[in-house]
């Protein structure tokens, strides 16, 4: 599993994939470092969409240039335990951006979700 960290451009996210009018949408859990508040925030060029554990935190699901979107709670969340996780995505044109970031306890900003803390929804 690699972190959500995307900026394509408008080059196109994969072989076989157009560079305009794509959608991805990520399942899985995030497992939490450490136990306390939470927030999420993601940053995309164009619609986006977060669920974790089940409370929807991000619904931006209109054509868009980047922006950031911050959940407008903070989850609490128990160290070691894994939290099911569906981000959704898509590119209409243009350039295409998508990052799935995280404020954990005790940090002062945002960074990205580490890889080492998301997993497969299948193992």
């Amino acid at each position: 599993t690699e972190a959500v960290d995307f900026d394509w451009g408008t080059g196109a996210p994969g072989l076989g994939v157009n560079p305009d009018r794509f959608s991805v949408r990520w399942t899985g859990f995030v497992q939490a470092p450490a136990t306390g508040s939470y927030l999420f925030q993601t940053r995309s060029d164009e619609g986006v969409r977060l669920w974790v554990n089940g409370a929807k935190l991000v619904s931006h699901w209109v054509a868009h240039t980047a922006a950031d979107d911050t959940a407008g709670k903070a989850l609490k969340l128990v160290a070691g335990r894994r939290y099911p996780v569906v981000l959704e995505f898509f590119d209409g044109s243009g350039p295409a951006e998508i990052r799935l970031r995280w404020q954990p306890p005790g940090a002062a900003g945002f960074s990205a979700v580490p890889a080492a803390r998301l997993f497969p929804a299948v193992n």
